[in-house]
C-alpha cells in the first residue's frame, strides 16, 4: 500500500539559508525519524533511510529560527543535531 505524500510542518520550513546536520541518531531512532519526517515532508521509510546515513543533512535551505526549532526537536528525541548556513562554495 502506498502512503500518501506528506507534508513538512510550515514552522519547520521558513525560507531562509540555513541547513540542519544530523550527527548521530541516539537512543530513540523512531522518535528520530518522526521529527526528520515532520521537518522534511518525507514519509518513514526515506526519513529512516536519511537517519542510517547521519551524518547527513536534514533540511536546507531554511530560516536559522526554523533550523534551531528542527535541532531543538532532534535532540529532545535524543539525537545530535547542529544548525549552521549552507556551504557555498567560493565563485571566481
Amino acid at each position: 500500500m502506498l502512503s500518501k505524500p506528506r507534508r513538512a510542518l510550515p514552522a519547520l520550513i521558513e525560507p531562509g539559508e540555513c541547513q540542519v546536520v544530523l550527527q548521530i541518531v541516539g537512543a530513540s531512532p523512531v522518535t528520530v525519524i518522526t521529527v526528520i519526517s515532520e521537518a522534511t515532508g518525507l514519509d518513514f521509510m526515506s526519513a529512516s533511510k536519511l537517519a542510517q546515513d547521519a551524518p547527513s543533512v536534514v533540511a536546507s535551505g531554511i530560516s536559522q529560527a526554523s533550523a534551531e526549532l528542527v535541532v531543538e526537536r532532534l535532540e529532545k528525541a535524543g539525537a545530535k543535531a547542529v544548525s549552521a548556513e549552507q556551504y557555498r562554495p567560493e565563485s571566481g
